[in-house]
């Protein structure tokens, strides 16, 4: 709350507007794979890379880093893990940028599982990060269940 000069020396609170929240549609939301096959050789920029928009809905420019992704499941083309946190680019208002988001692995076990991960994103507004959800299902087509 900002105090607001009303009268000599009276003052009273009055809420302000948050000016830097951010307003991002992210699709496809969850960005939702199915089933991976890992049967077949990776292909460079991982399995069925899927195109992720985020579109900035708000009211100002926006800048946005690539924080994280967990890198036992998912590889994001253009970016290296090791090199975080990664810009991306400004958004402007009505703008949108697209990040390219593949899965390139699972864990011991997990076969025929749907994995729940996400991709964050942060911002130099509020608020700071959020979550781009991701789900997959990793499958060997030779029936293996491993």
């Amino acid at each position: 709350m900002r105090p607001v000069l009303i009268a000599p020396l009276a003052l009273l609170a009055l809420p302000a507007c948050d000016t830097n929240t951010i307003d991002f549609a992210i699709a496809p939301n969850p960005v939702a794979f199915g089933q991976v096959d890992f049967a077949v050789e990776m292909p460079t920029d991982g399995y069925a890379p899927i195109a992720t928009s985020l579109t900035n809905n708000g009211t100002k420019t926006v800048t946005l880093t690539l924080e994280d992704w967990d890198s036992d499941y998912l590889c994001v083309q253009g970016y290296s893990h090791d090199n975080l946190p990664g810009v991306m680019a400004p958004v402007d208002p009505g703008a949108a940028y697209v990040l390219n988001i593949a899965v390139c692995g699972y864990l011991p076990g997990e076969r025929g599982t749907e994995v729940d991960t996400n991709v964050t994103i942060g911002t130099d507004s509020t608020p700071s990060t959020f979550p781009i959800p991701v789900t997959f299902t990793p499958l060997m087509s030779g029936g293996d269940t491993g």
